[in-house]
């Protein structure tokens, strides 16, 4: 390049002549970069982006699992409470020995009254040497005293709750979140006192009824957690008998027996 300048100053007759540089590409300046260019600011982003992402999945897993342990533990109380105050009540029923058949003692042989002398105060403080009585030789023991008691559980809407339903007790909740309640009979039909067989209420005929056939009782209660939505992925159906509830809220369920001897009825 400089020696085509030469040539053509030389050829216009100019007697300037341009000394000789060395051949470099440009006047390049080097400097220290500062800040981020466009392409680092974006992996920069996206990788907070990722990071952010998993802490926050994170986060909302351990919260949901709180919520679920935290529910199956109130339903777990719950249960315990209910059953617990029903299988004290059924322990107490079936008795119907009212005409008192237990032995008593008829007859008394008198027995001796042994004494000591006292002695003699120096100055005397009993106003009487002996008293006159009656004693009764016969115990009255009334039972009209002692009201018969009555226990009646049912599931319904609790106003109390938002209409939430509701294990009662002779008209007073006691457990709320009771979806439903089955109740079984044990029939013991060889008069061992040990049940044969469950049956639902409507199944046991009246001979069994009267004859004192009945001597355990079968309990079964469905409770839900009172949140919907917590589980993500609920099962098509429960178990019997309560397979046909619908389930389809997202709330946790889980049912809970238990089997109850009667105290007055088995041996």
């Amino acid at each position: 390049m400089v020696g085509r300048r030469q040539r053509q100053r030389q050829r216009s007759g100019s007697s300037v002549q341009l000394p000789d540089e060395p051949m470099t590409p440009l006047n390049m300046r080097f400097a220290k970069q500062q800040g981020l260019s466009l392409i680092e600011l974006m992996i920069a982003m996206l990788l907070g982006l990722v990071l952010m992402t998993g802490v926050i999945n994170i986060f909302l897993s351990s919260n949901q699992t709180y919520r679920l342990q935290d529910a199956l533990f109130r339903v777990q109380e719950t249960s315990r409470f209910a059953l617990e105050i029903m299988k004290t009540d059924l322990r107490s029923s079936g008795f119907d020995d009212f005409l008192g058949t237990y032995g008593v003692l008829k007859n008394l042989n008198q027995r001796s009254v042994f004494g000591v002398e006292q002695g003699q105060p120096s100055t005397p403080e009993i106003a009487a040497n002996s008293v006159n009585g009656r004693v009764s030789d016969a115990m009255l023991v009334d039972g009209s005293e002692t009201p018969a008691g009555l226990a009646v559980y049912y599931v319904a809407p609790d106003a109390a709750a938002n209409g939430q339903l509701a294990l009662f007790r002779n008209n007073a909740a006691i457990a709320e979140n009771v979806e439903g309640l089955n109740i079984q009979y044990g029939v013991d039909t060889d008069s061992d006192r040990f049940p044969n067989r469950f049956a639902d209420a409507t199944a046991i005929t009246a001979a069994e009824w009267s004859s004192g056939g009945i001597v355990a009782v079968k309990l079964d209660l469905l409770l839900a957690a009172g949140e919907p939505g917590l589980v993500s992925d609920p099962p098509a159906a429960l178990p019997a008998p309560f397979n046909g509830v619908d389930i389809s809220d997202g709330r946790l369920y889980r049912m809970f027996s238990t089997t109850v001897a009667l105290r007055n009825k088995v041996p």
